[in-house]
């Protein structure tokens, strides 16, 4: 019988965790509608010293961590690839390799994971300033701004990334496989077009807008103290984690359909 009690229990409690969470979810969505049926009607307009300074936060602050993390991985991939394609003589197309897999694969979601590891650190930040009270007007600024400046700074990031990607590589490989600039540009022309950079930025515009969408979400449940802290830090990064693997997932079926 206690069994059988405990295990009800437990369903209860999660069944009532589930609603709670399903309604806290309604309720954001309902408070972002709004805003933007307000924006689009003229009756709210955009905080633009916060817009700008959540866009200096998103984009200016992460310039010196995502250089660095982009410089070990693209030396890693490098390294671990070189041996690969050399066992497949496949030396000639190891720049088209390296960039497929660096600058449409692993840039997107490093990006992304960086926001949203970013956002959740500054929810600690935050803290400090929630004896101050933060009514609805600028509930809604905080979450406009803050999903706007994170879909601007994802596709920034990227294009600044992708030039330092650019210059790692073939520092890398020049030393690594003796290529010289012209070639390495010539092959840079022939492997890379415009197409394959608005898909990689599109891509990652999709997965900053997931990020912006669950960053503004907790935020929103951090104002309205629904749930402590290190449960708000803990859900961004693990929700934030498993939605960019279900949109990659939704992308990469809907470019093979499109590639048929």
């Amino acid at each position: 019988m206690k069994t059988i009690k405990a295990l009800f229990d437990y369903l209860g409690n999660a069944l009532v965790k589930s609603v709670n969470s399903a309604l806290d979810f309604c309720n954001f969505i309902g408070t972002l509608c709004l805003t933007i049926i307000s924006l689009v009607s003229f009756k709210l307009k955009l905080d633009q010293a916060l817009f700008y300074k959540q866009l200096y936060e998103a984009s200016c602050k992460l310039v010196f961590p995502l250089t660095v993390l982009t410089i070990i991985i693209n030396v890693s991939v490098i390294l671990f690839a070189g041996p690969l394609v050399k066992q497949f003589n496949l030396e000639q197309n190891v720049i088209k390799i390296t960039n497929l897999i660096l600058l449409k694969e692993a840039l997107p979601s490093l990006i992304a994971l960086t926001l949203a590891f970013h956002y959740a650190i500054r929810l600690i930040e935050l803290t400090n300033s929630m004896h101050i009270e933060i009514n609805a007007y600028e509930v809604q600024q905080h979450i406009l701004s803050r999903i706007l400046a994170i879909c601007f700074a994802g596709p920034l990031l990227y294009l600044y990334i992708v030039i330092v990607n650019f210059i790692v590589i073939f520092f890398v490989l020049s030393v690594e496989y003796d290529i010289i600039l012209p070639v390495y540009l010539t092959n840079l022309r022939d492997n890379l077009n415009v197409s394959f950079f608005i898909l990689s930025i599109v891509k990652t515009l999709c997965f900053t807008l997931v990020v912006g969408l669950i960053a503004s979400f907790y935020y929103h449940q951090f104002y309205r103290k629904v749930i402590p802290l290190y449960h708000t830090i803990s859900r961004l990064m693990t929700r934030a984690i498993f939605w960019l693997i279900i949109v990659n997932i939704i992308l990469v079926i809907f470019e093979y359909q499109m590639g048929n």
